[in-house]
């Protein structure tokens, strides 16, 4: 008889925390899955805006796609003039190192003297080559870089560059000059001289260097 009691009590609370636990579960609000609707009242399906979601990002992108500009075209050199007259040579600036622009200017001007000299010799001189070296956007001192100084040349339609650099150190004045061929960028030739003090000489040193450069067979060693 007490075991009978004893499960009728146990089977009895069961039923009471059975019943207790469904009404909660009914009372509690249950979760809305991204897969499940909602009613209309509260609005479109989940899924749907996700998907809205996904298009209106899709479109923003699409609209700075179209708003973007279009990458600028590379410009390309001009093409070579014939060589069978003559190549042409291009005459950068003269870049100079521990001397006044003033002294720079002055030995330019004695080394295009020198180069007009030259027979069946076409060159561009410096102002023109900076002129359309800025059209094309592109530097016209090189300091020394072959890749740079071939580009110049290459850009102002020139076979060969012509790159010269004066340095001075107290009195002492010196020019280094050198070619460089604007399809291989591969130095041609190399020159380096000591300036006079006077100028009045410099124009054997020009007239030198000149010779050496274009006309070295008939360079004797001394003029």
């Amino acid at each position: 008889t007490r075991s009978w009691c004893y499960r009728l009590c146990l089977l009895m609370v069961a039923l009471a925390v059975l019943s207790d636990a469904q009404l909660a579960l009914a009372l509690s609000p249950s979760p809305i899955s991204a897969y499940q609707t909602v009613p209309a009242a509260m609005g479109t399906p989940v899924r749907r805006k996700k998907r809205k979601r996904r298009r209106s990002r899709k479109r923003r992108k699409s609209r700075k796609r179209a708003n973007t500009p279009p990458p600028a075209s590379v410009k390309q050199p001009p093409p070579l003039p014939d060589a069978s007259k003559g190549k042409v040579v291009a005459v950068l600036p003269v870049q100079r190192l521990g001397i006044d622009a003033e002294i720079a200017q002055r030995v330019q001007a004695h080394l295009l003297r020198e180069l007009k000299e030259i027979p069946k010799l076409p060159f561009v001189p410096p102002d023109q080559v900076q002129q359309r070296l800025k059209e094309y956007e592109k530097p016209s001192s090189c300091q020394g870089d072959y890749l740079c100084a071939a580009e110049a040349g290459r850009f102002a339609a020139a076979h060969i560059t012509l790159e010269t650099v004066v340095a001075g150190l107290g009195q002492v004045h010196s020019i280094a000059v050198r070619l460089v061929d604007t399809t291989t960028a591969m130095e041609i030739k190399r020159i380096a001289e000591p300036l006079p003090l006077e100028e009045d000489k410099w124009i054997y040193s020009f007239r030198k260097i000149a010779v050496m450069l274009f006309l070295p067979d008939q360079y004797v060693g001394s003029m």
